[in-house]
């Protein structure tokens, strides 16, 4: 029996998909289920229903997940522990990282969790260089995992077996604007639809975008924003405020510098603030060893 059908049935578990499990397998898909086949009459028993879309799991084949993650987990952690020393001295871990949070957040967590990572080297993949691709890079391995904003990683239909999250810290994005606008009263908060305030926007369908906007729907008191800048970093949307091109809402973690300073001024009161969670996520179908390992120690601490 080859280790590599039990990685094979854990992707088809995950996916529900022949042709999507044999993707991520990098093998045509008829070779792929040549492969589940052969799983199967070495059990002696059909571990999946192919006449289901999406494919479903027998009996069988649903007590096996458990039993296949762990033969392979074993495996794996079994050959490192040949070679500890040298495999955790080269291995690289790749982590996307949301903007700011490259910026406010990662140093100070890598910091904390120095003793698990060991030797590892650290690559750091930031918006700009992944081309905003973070799910993409998860689903070809090219990231081992994606530190971002609750919610950025779509949960939905399919989707909800294709990842795992952990959810590392909170936050809260502020409504400011620079103190001077507040000052002079050239800002209003709340706002009326005569006189809606400037407005900088992420960028539409991000994490951040989707917050904002339904808070200035929802609000008990209608929030009536002018849009007149658009962009995607947040502190790109910081130097904007600073300049005085209009108000937005900030994590506290990329102004509480400019709050101390008296830079930017909150606007409205705590109930326009939004609160978000920081998570790591990691894409199910990479079953590298050191990866789950990682995992594992990392949500037992979290």
């Amino acid at each position: 029996m080859d280790v590599g059908w039990l990685e094979d049935f854990i992707s088809l578990a995950n996916t529900g998909s022949f042709s999507e499990a044999a993707t991520h397998r990098n093998i045509s898909q008829s070779a792929f289920s040549r492969r589940i086949h052969a799983l199967e009459h070495w059990l002696g028993t059909p571990l999946v229903d192919r006449h289901s879309h999406p494919v479903t799991l027998t009996d069988a084949g649903s007590q096996l997940v458990d039993t296949a993650t762990q033969v392979v987990r074993m495996i794996y952690k079994t050959r490192e522990d040949f070679d500890a020393r040298e495999y955790s001295r080269f291995r690289t871990l790749r982590f996307g990282v949301a903007d700011h949070l490259a910026i406010h957040f990662a140093p100070s967590w890598l910091r904390k969790i120095r003793s698990v990572l060991g030797e590892r080297r650290i690559q750091l993949v930031t918006g700009l260089k992944a081309g905003l691709g973070f799910v993409e890079l998860l689903k070809s391995r090219d990231l081992d995992f994606l530190l971002a904003y609750g919610g950025s990683v779509s949960k939905r239909g399919h989707d909800a077996s294709l990842f795992r999250s952990l959810t590392l810290a909170e936050d809260e994005l502020l409504p400011v604007c620079k103190t001077s606008l507040r000052e002079n009263k050239t800002y209003h908060f709340p706002t009326t639809p005569d006189n809606p305030v400037p407005f900088i926007s992420y960028m539409p369908a991000s994490a951040m975008a989707n917050l904002v906007n339904r808070e200035s729907i929802e609000h008990a008191n209608a929030i009536h924003l002018n849009p007149v800048i658009e962009t995607g970093a947040v502190e790109s949307i910081r130097a904007l405020v600073l300049e005085g091109f209009g108000m937005a809402w900030l994590p506290r973690a990329a102004i509480r510098e400019d709050l101390k300073q008296g830079l930017v001024t909150e606007m409205g009161d705590k109930s326009h603030r939004i609160s978000f969670t920081i998570d790591l996520y990691r894409y199910t179908a990479n079953t590298r060893a050191d990866i789950i390992l990682l995992w594992d120690k990392l949500s037992a601490g979290a």
